[in-house]
């Protein structure tokens, strides 16, 4: 298939032009109902796992009009990644059964339509049941490009149908076939290529879809039309095909205005310049041709091939033959030092000899988070516009620093990358290195050279990777901390710095400052250090200040620490001080303090409370219990009489709260001068008990006692 551009040379113009690389859009299975109803007008969103420059895809359909009576179940469905649509007949009026259809290309989750460059749709099993039904149909509205196979039963008509779709696909009329997204049958599979769209209308019929069943026999029959947007589907068409084979499909436009030429008006623009390149990448030969007229030495045509050769034209171009050259691209330069022309130019470029071998490209440029440790894969997307031909092709990959560095930043894993027979799509891998450093995001460029049976899409051979830095400078902290001071000696008062992730490199440090509170730096502390350095990796480091012990009776004492002047980190503002404290362990020696005091100062006792008297003014007075009474021990002094068989013994009111187990110690003093000693006990084995605590007469818990041969116990 021939090629051709015609260029107007007029005052401007403009060329585009665009090498097709379908989308591959894969469906997740996933089908939401909008609004509307099922078998019905209804509006859907289909899920995909694809995208296109950077967005996320999904696909609305918009069930525009439809006659179909199918009640076995729902009409829109989608699995094995196609979009399924049942029609029946069953109303007797006639027995067609249709849905109108749009498709959009939309961001994920929107309604924001996404043009992509070319978008394909492929139909299987086009076919029918020649007892009951036509053929299963499909129409479509200005596809680019409609394919079939060579040997297809599959009908291409062009037309003005139902005055909105321009080609009818008609599906094999004589019976069934088994082609589907998983069985290939390409006699029963048709296709279409848009370009630079986000939408496609289409309209899905059969002139008898059981239309003349009974509507109570076989209530479920009805047919089966697909829908499938990826590429893998249509590429068995496309090798297939013929027309797809010469120098691709590609679209050109050329748009302008003549320049003015009147008897009363004209403009003046010294040195105009009017220069574009134009490409058809598949081409290996151009023929350009000529026709129009420009001001002799005035205009002039310029045409430059690849090797830089250039042809210089003006005047009368109608009498000058075709020039040919060799390669895919031309580049065009019209000049002019006057506003006053001829007819204009017309310049026609045909490709008269097209390269069969597939375009190879990069999908596109990407991005990765580079994370903190461990490694993560790139993987960049390697494809041909077409299946690899015979012998496959190879192609080599070279990575190249942009800011990123081989080795530290990223390492390759394969120089080349080699396509099979048949396969239109590869990748490549780059291990992403990450760290904990700080940095600016950096890049690496990947670019494609010396393809073998492929041909280099000049304008997507080479492709950038970004690592996206997401490290961040640690925070930096301190703990409170507290010793015993001790009485001699140094100890260590140790406190923690923490960073709340690893130092991302070794230049990590922060300065330390004491500063006194109660205690004084050099009597009470000595500081060791001013600095700490945190090694890549590290998190937390341990500082200490030498406490200085001594025996003085004093307060607890504090000092703070604080972090200053970070280097690669950020203080930690509820953090960067914290507070020592020495705990002071001295005393002072204390005279014991005289609890009771009592004095038997009478002759004869009665026995009766608060006789014996507690002379401390602390209140703790006796009473006699079993008729202990006083007797004279000498003239200056008294004390009580006790005989042990009939228990006798003084009661002393308030001593259990004194003796009890809140008190640390306690001193008895007491002059005691038994008449007889017995070796008798009491169940805690005390002999010739004089004072004792008890709860009971046999379960006591303080005894003091006499020993048979004059010992205390």
């Amino acid at each position: 298939m021939i090629k051709r551009i015609i260029l107007f040379f007029i005052l401007f113009f403009s060329i585009s032009n665009q090498k097709i690389f379908a989308v591959n859009i894969v469906l997740d299975g996933t089908k939401t109902l909008i609004n509307g109803t099922d078998c019905s007008t209804a509006k859907y969103r289909f899920g995909t796992t694809s995208s296109f420059n950077g967005e996320n895809l999904d696909i609305i359909l918009d069930v525009i009009a439809e006659d179909n009576d199918y009640i076995g179940g729902a009409c829109v469905d989608t699995q094995d990644g196609v979009i399924s649509f049942h029609i029946r007949d069953r109303d007797y009026y006639n027995n067609v059964a249709s849905m109108d259809l749009k498709f959009t290309v939309v961001k994920h989750n929107t309604d924001t339509p996404i043009d992509v460059d070319t978008l394909t749709v492929t139909n299987f099993d086009l076919d029918s049941n020649p007892s009951y039904t036509a053929s299963d149909d499909i129409y479509y509205k200005n596809p680019l490009q409609t394919l079939i196979s060579q040997d297809s039963e599959v009908l291409k008509e062009s037309g003005n149908f139902y005055n909105v779709y321009g080609v009818k696909l008609r599906g094999k009329t004589d019976g069934n076939c088994n082609d589907s997204a998983t069985l290939t049958e390409l006699s029963c599979r048709a296709g279409a290529i848009w370009k630079n769209t986000s939408q496609i209308y289409a309209r899905v019929q059969n002139d008898n879809a059981y239309g003349t069943l009974n509507s109570n026999s076989y209530p479920t029959a009805h047919r089966l039309i697909q829908f499938s947007f990826e590429y893998d589907d249509i590429a068995p068409l496309i090798s297939d095909n013929n027309e797809t084979k010469d120098c691709g499909v590609y679209n050109y436009s050329i748009n302008g205005s003549k320049w003015i030429e009147s008897s009363t008006h004209s403009t003046y623009n010294n040195n105009l310049i009017i220069q574009k390149t134009i490409s058809i990448p598949d081409a290996s030969k151009l023929k350009i041709s000529f026709s129009g007229e420009s001001e002799q030495n005035y205009d002039f045509l310029y045409i430059i091939d690849e090797n830089g050769v250039e042809h210089k034209y003006s005047g009368n171009f109608n009498s000058m033959g075709d020039l040919i050259i060799d390669g895919s691209s031309v580049t065009l330069k019209f000049t002019s030092d006057a506003s006053i022309t001829k007819s204009g130019i017309t310049v026609t470029i045909d490709s008269i000899e097209c390269n069969d071998n597939p375009t190879i490209a990069i999908e596109k440029s990407l991005s990765i988070k580079e994370g903190d440790i461990g490694d993560k894969n790139l993987t960049f997307n390697i494809i041909l516009d077409r299946p690899a031909p015979n012998g496959g092709v190879t192609v080599q990959i070279q990575p190249h620093n942009i800011t990123a560095n081989e080795g530290e930043d990223y390492t390759r894993n394969s120089s080349s990358i080699n396509f099979n027979q048949g396969e239109i799509r590869k990748s490549i891998s780059y291990t992403i290195h990450g760290d904990y450093k700080v940095e600016d995001n950096e890049t690496f460029s990947v670019e494609l050279h010396n393809p073998q049976n492929a041909i280099l899409d000049i304008n997507r051979s080479r492709a950038i990777g970004t690592i996206i830095n997401d490290d961040r400078e640690p925070k930096v902290s301190i703990e409170d901390a507290n010793i015993t001071e001790g009485d001699s000696r140094t100890k260590r008062l140790n406190f923690t710095v923490k960073l709340d992730i690893p130092a991302p490199n070794d230049s990590v440090t922060v300065q330390v400052q004491p500063h006194n509170i109660t205690a004084l730096e050099g009597e009470d502390y000595r500081r060791v250090i001013s600095s700490i350095h945190f090694a890549k990796g590290d998190s937390s480091k341990t500082i200490y200040y030498l406490i200085n012990g001594d025996t003085k009776v004093e307060d607890n004492e504090t000092f703070s620490v604080e972090l200053h002047n970070p280097q690669n980190a950020i203080l930690d503002s509820n953090r960067s001080e914290a507070i020592g404290t020495i705990i002071d362990d001295d005393s002072e020696d204390i005279e014991p303090e005289l609890l009771s005091n009592y004095h038997f100062d009478k002759c004869s006792w009665s026995g009766n409370e608060g006789e014996v008297k507690d002379s401390s003014a602390n209140g703790l007075n006796g009473v006699s219990k079993n008729g202990a009474n006083t007797t004279d021990i000498n003239i200056s002094n008294r004390g009580a009489k006790f005989i042990s068989s009939s228990h006798q013994y003084l009661k002393f009111n308030g001593f259990d709260n004194i003796l009890g187990p809140s008190s640390n110690s306690f001193t008895i003093t007491a002059w005691i001068r038994p008449t007889s000693l017995s070796d008798r006990h009491t169940n805690h084995a005390t002999k010739n008990t004089f004072i004792a605590k008890a709860s009971d007469n046999y379960n006591d818990n303080l005894e003091i006692g006499v020993n048979p041969n004059g010992t205390i116990h």
